[in-house]
């Protein structure tokens, strides 16, 4: 549903088909790929954000969503589009939602995540910006203040490059 559960779905998809003979590690792996990605889902709030957007509670959401991973785990086609849809669909079944208001809630939790990275990222810019300001108002810069100052522009500069990457992947996202 979010791009870390599609790129964990799509790595490890070559090998569940490959491994088909052995039944027992293939199912061991993908239980604890689910484990995985269900334990991520709770720790960030996604289950509480769907929750929210769907007016249903977190628990149910999360028990649909369960059932619907496994058996999307075991469909053929291996794409971004079909694994979503897959997961929409199902959990939509289970839940009584239509896919397009998970597809809407998924994209809008998306987005609010993005957003949040991308504030996260200025506030932290700006926190260095004034440390700098405060390093570069001093008379006198002793070779404690030098090394400060080098650290902290090299973190601003890193952070330009970071805050440029976001904003560029979310200019992308919001063409697609």
């Amino acid at each position: 549903m979010k791009c870390l559960l599609t790129g964990l779905l799509l790595s490890a998809l070559p090998f569940f088909s490959v491994a088909e003979n052995m039944t027992s590690d293939v199912s061991a792996y993908k239980q604890e790929l689910m484990q995985e990605i269900i334990n991520q889902f709770q720790d960030d709030g996604t289950f509480t954000q769907l929750a929210q957007c769907t007016n249903q509670r977190a628990e149910r959401l999360k028990d649909h969503f369960v059932q619907t991973l496994d058996k999307c785990l075991d469909t053929p086609d291996a794409s971004e589009e079909a694994l979503n849809q897959c997961l929409y669909v199902g959990v939509g079944k289970l839940s009584g939602i239509p896919a397009q208001k998970l597809r809407t809630c998924v994209e809008s939790t998306a987005e609010n995540d993005n957003q949040d990275k991308l504030e996260q990222i200025e506030k932290q810019i700006a926190e260095l910006e004034d440390q700098l300001n405060l390093l570069s108002e001093k008379d006198d810069l002793n070779e404690a203040d030098l090394k400060r100052e080098a650290a902290l522009q090299s973190k601003l500069d890193s952070l330009y490059i970071k805050l440029d990457a976001e904003e560029q992947a979310q200019g992308r996202r919001s063409e697609q």
